[in-house]
């Protein structure tokens, strides 16, 4: 996501979109553009009286989806029993409160965010497009370009301004009118519709926030990872790539925060938490509490949304909004299961409490046609839901990650939760076939991913199949470590993946392909694959072994840059690595002491109870005090290790040498 989180959170531009557009053609004679965008070309900010008189700013106090224990539901399941004229009103708050504008610190701070990112308008203007990959695999990727675009136009023209005319306030007061206008999803019946209610007929700050998201990673994430520094203005020095990534997720945080204000609770705003999610862990890392807090924020809004129950179509809710709001729970479910796999904490959003519905493997623009060209596109389908013409998109992605994930949950309730230790085989077992099943029920082309001709496709349904394995990985791991069989099967599938992350790393290191999105891709199953080691089978490829993880040590050094919220794991992994490899392949050192051997003691290297981790190695099977060297300081991280090691996905007691259930 991410490593652990799978981030896609804007990607290039589709064909239809632009980097810089001119606006649809929208009817806005009734808007006031506010001095500092009047300029034709860029989306109006709809009227207000910026000069003169109080302003007030309805707040939506609707709480959201309330269920059957809800204090209104008993309101609700009466009303047929009671009449109507004496059954008492809920005591639900009421839906708008009027707040005096001008006496908001919060306009004030939404004068001060936008002051910031004038002084951030060179890499706004000048950052390339993402990568097609990362753009393909975000099926809102044409909505969420005309948001970056729309920011980017209105940053271009504030800075072009003096600063004394550039009137921040009256800017920033518009916006929250914008953003507190009703939003009826009726209306959202494609993502046009959906493109000009949040930019051209008035900036939103759900818009601004997605904009943020769209501009913050791309200079980490392009081809050439963008320029070494950009110029803040004359005078005011300069910014890095990092620098400039986290003072877009500062900003995005700030146009969700005023969102929060303004009660605001849409499929734009839960899809501006979401990204802002995942640029958090890119720049912060996944195991940041700060990305577990904004994943958590994410998981709280799905719930508030109703995001969780059946999504029907009617009158209220068009297709489009139906179909958005389907991926939008699939994004946010599997996610959620991925970095509390990573971090090994349990998932927020289960299943046990969701209906969950797959979204139709359609484009956002299909998504959008109604009458016969929306039956055609359907009749497109096969009878599962997916489509036939071996398009990979973010629909696509979608559906596969959260069939993937609901399995995951199973497992990592296995794996993490209270449960009948008798009763783990057999669940184990039964989560393994399903999940073999659903994969063979897929379309042929994920089955024959290496066959694929565009590079991206291929990496992407790679990803698709290492993930089935890493589960697959995981329910082995939980087996071998309550039952104590044998790890061979374990240590197959472990050999498998690493095979296939580094046909994964062959696809994104040719020309012209990007780094970063395969360094959020893979770290989640790489660091196990070196975590353990046992006693092999006499026809273990060791030569294979070692050149494999050599390579992998190799990749791991320009995945991340110094200063990105990996770059320290990543870096103390490959050291971990790097340390095995040069024991291994080193002549033993005759001028080894007792000493060092008592100090390597001391560091105090049991991960669990009764768990040696270098009892026996699958490199140097049996030689226990030359397997301790490279747990000498110039090897090993004590920190990273002593954490890594108490992963609860990552330990397993000692097998006894026989290898036989006791």
């Amino acid at each position: 996501m991410s490593p652990v989180l799978h981030k896609f959170p804007t990607g290039g531009p589709p064909e239809r979109a632009r980097v810089l557009p001119s606006p649809h053609s929208t009817d806005t004679s009734n808007a006031t553009p506010s001095p500092a965008i009047s300029n034709a070309e860029t989306p109006p900010i709809a009227a207000s009286a910026v000069s003169s008189g109080r302003h007030s700013l309805p707040v939506n106090r609707t709480p959201g989806f309330l269920g059957s224990t809800s204090y209104a539901a008993v309101f609700d399941e009466s009303q047929e029993r009671i009449v109507t004229e004496t059954l008492p009103k809920p005591t639900l708050p009421d839906r708008t409160i009027a707040i005096e504008a001008d006496d908001l610190d919060m306009v004030g701070a939404g004068a001060r965010m936008l002051d910031r990112l004038c002084e951030l308008v060179q890499p706004i203007t000048e950052t390339p497009p993402t990568h097609k990959c990362l753009a393909e695999l975000t099926f809102l990727a044409p909505v969420i370009y005309d948001c970056a675009n729309a920011l980017q136009d209105l940053i271009t023209k504030l800075a072009a301004l003096p600063q004394n005319d550039r009137d921040l306030i009256g800017v920033s007061k518009d916006i929250f009118q914008n953003t507190s206008k009703p939003y009826t999803p009726a209306d959202i019946t494609s993502p046009r519709k959906m493109s000009d209610f949040f930019t051209i007929q008035g900036l939103r700050w759900e818009a601004v926030a997605l904009g943020c998201c769209a501009y913050g990673p791309s200079t980490l994430l392009s081809t050439n990872k963008g320029a070494a520094s950009y110029n803040l203005g004359p005078g005011k020095g300069t910014i890095t790539p990092m620098l400039f990534a986290r003072a877009m997720v500062s900003s995005a945080a700030s146009c969700l925060d005023f969102c929060d204000e303004l009660g605001n609770l849409n499929e734009m705003y839960m899809w501006a938490l979401y990204e802002n999610a995942l640029i958090t862990s890119f720049v912060y890392g996944d195991s940041h509490y700060l990305t577990w807090r904004r994943l958590g924020d994410v998981s709280t809004a799905v719930f508030a949304m109703g995001l969780h129950q059946e999504i029907k179509v009617s009158k209220d809710i068009p297709f489009f909004i139906s179909e958005v709001r389907k991926n939008t729970f699939s994004r946010a479910f599997y996610t959620d299961k991925e970095l509390g796999t990573f971090l090994g904490r349990p998932p927020r959003i289960s299943q046990r409490y969701c209906k969950i519905q797959m979204p139709l493997d359609l484009t956002i623009d299909e998504m959008g046609f109604e009458g016969a060209e929306l039956e055609a596109a359907l009749a497109k389908l096969d009878r599962n839901g997916w489509n036939t013409e071996e398009r990979c998109g973010g629909t696509t992605w979608n559906r596969a990650m959260l069939t993937s994930s609901m399995y995951r949950e199973e497992i990592l309730e296995l794996s993490l939760g209270l449960v009948d230790e008798s009763t783990i085989e057999s669940r184990a077992t039964d989560i393994m076939q399903r999940q073999e099943e659903s994969w063979a029920e897929l379309p042929q082309h994920f089955r024959n991913w290496k066959r694929q001709a565009l590079p991206w496709v291929k990496g992407v349904l790679g990803y698709l199949y290492l993930d089935r394995l890493y589960n697959v990985f995981l329910l082995q791991r939980t087996v071998v470590k309550f039952f104590r069989v044998s790890a061979k099967d374990m240590l197959d599938t472990a050999r498998h993946m690493l095979n296939v992350i580094l046909e994964i790393v062959h696809i994104y290191i040719q020309p012209g392909n990007p780094t970063g999105d395969m360094a959020w891709t893979h770290q989640q199953q790489y660091l196990p694959l070196h975590k353990r080691t046992y006693q092999p089978e006499r026809s273990f490829p060791r030569s294979e072994i070692v050149q494999n993880l050599s390579v992998l040590v190799s990749h791991i050094a320009w995945i991340y840059k110094e200063g990105e919220g990996n770059y320290d794991l990543c870096k103390k992994a490959q050291r971990v690595i790097q340390g095995i490899l040069d024991h291994v392949l080193s002549p033993p050192d005759p001028e080894i002491s007792q000493s060092s051997m008592a100090r390597a003691d001391e560091q105090e290297m049991v991960t669990d109870e009764g768990f040696q981790p270098m009892e026996t190695s699958v490199l140097n099977p049996g030689d226990m005090d030359q397997n301790l060297v490279w747990f000498d300081n110039n090897y090993f991280d004590n920190d990273f290790w002593m954490n890594l090691a108490g992963h609860p996905l990552l330990t397993i007691p000692d097998l006894p040498q026989d290898n036989n259930r006791s």
